[in-house]
């Protein structure tokens, strides 16, 4: 039985996708937007806990002390680069509920830190492999022997990541449930890519695109856009294109690792990074959808700006998108 499950694990995950579509649908005017966030989150989260449990040996081996150490390391390190900018450079004010200085700390990994590392990392595996196509280094697996003596800057860029993630929940500062839940997933993601037999680059250029991405909506919400609410179509642009080629990237990384089941990590990774970045682009449209009122100062007082409301985007938009790239994703890779 279990094997038969396996032979035809896509056709069962799609019957069980088509009846959470159907609830959703059902339920999506009844659940407050953020519970529905979190709930989708939640369902990314069963994918996340059930690959590692199918696959446990894998992580395990790979588990050893310096990777234990490289990984507490880079959280107490990128908690103490936060904390040096609540130190020096830090204020009561805040963003959506986080201290200014957090959304600087953001900016610095995904402007500089991030694709430094990311030019680095891949500079890494051309250095071993000299006669390497840029699409061979992009596919390229973990060189044979212990992650500690493979590809330093490989190594670096998702430790980095990593700690990117982790330091924003270790009680510096309060975050909310749903940023827990997307950032728990983005730490499975590097870590997987981190122990298991993947391909590591794939994961780089795609998490580097994405926080640039990302630093677009950051850029939104310090009040960078303020007066020129024309930047909001660029800066909307750039985070749906950041999504579209993360997508994309699914399609040489599931031709070099394909999925031999429906508890296999190439799967669920697919599935993950799908739900994610169309999640992403959800929130986008509806960020970008507010319009900036400008109020006249007077009296002493400066002019300030108001944002709008924003458009309510259904959460169909995330389930049938998803479903979209995913198969899009197993066309393409399965014709090359």
């Amino acid at each position: 039985m279990r094997t038969l499950l396996e032979h035809e694990g896509v056709r069962c995950v799609d019957l069980v996708n088509f009846r959470l579509v159907h609830i959703f649908l059902k339920w999506t005017n009844h659940v407050p937007p953020t519970a529905l966030v979190l709930g989708n989150e939640l369902l990314v989260h069963f994918a996340v806990v059930y690959e590692v449990c199918a696959n446990m040996s894998a992580y395990i081996e790979a588990m050893d002390y310096a990777m234990c150490r490289d990984l507490v390391l880079a959280t107490v390190g990128y908690t103490a680069y936060l904390l040096s900018f609540s130190i020096f450079g830090g204020t009561k004010e805040t963003v959506l509920d986080s201290p200014r200085y957090t959304w600087w700390v953001a900016i610095s990994f995904q402007s500089v830190i991030f694709p430094a590392l990311c030019y680095l990392a891949l500079s890494d595996i051309g250095a071993s492999m000299p006669d390497a196509t840029l699409a061979e280094k992009m596919v390229a697996r973990w060189p044979a022997g212990a992650r500690a003596e493979s590809w330093p800057f490989v190594r670096l860029w998702l430790l980095s990541f990593f700690g990117y993630m982790t330091k924003d929940m270790v009680g510096v500062y309060k975050i909310g449930s749903v940023y827990i839940v997307h950032h728990i997933v983005c730490i499975y993601l590097a870590v997987s890519f981190l122990m298991l037999d993947l391909t590591p680059m794939i994961m780089i250029a795609g998490g580097t695109v994405a926080e640039v991405g990302s630093s677009c909506v950051n850029a939104f919400y310090m009040g960078w856009t303020h007066g020129r609410q024309w930047l909001r179509y660029p800066l909307g642009l750039v985070m749906t294109l950041s999504n579209l080629f993360v997508i994309w990237l699914l399609v040489p990384f599931n031709r070099a690792v394909p999925a031999t089941g429906w508890s296999s990590p190439t799967f669920l990774l697919t599935v993950t990074v799908n739900l994610l970045c169309v999640e992403r682009n959800r929130a986008t449209l509806s960020i970008f959808s507010a319009s900036e009122t400008i109020i006249p100062g007077g009296k002493g007082k400066p002019a300030k700006s108001v944002m709008g409301p924003t458009t309510d985007i259904p959460m169909w938009f995330t389930l049938v998108g998803s479903a979209i790239g995913y198969y899009t994703v197993q066309y393409l890779a399965a014709h090359p």
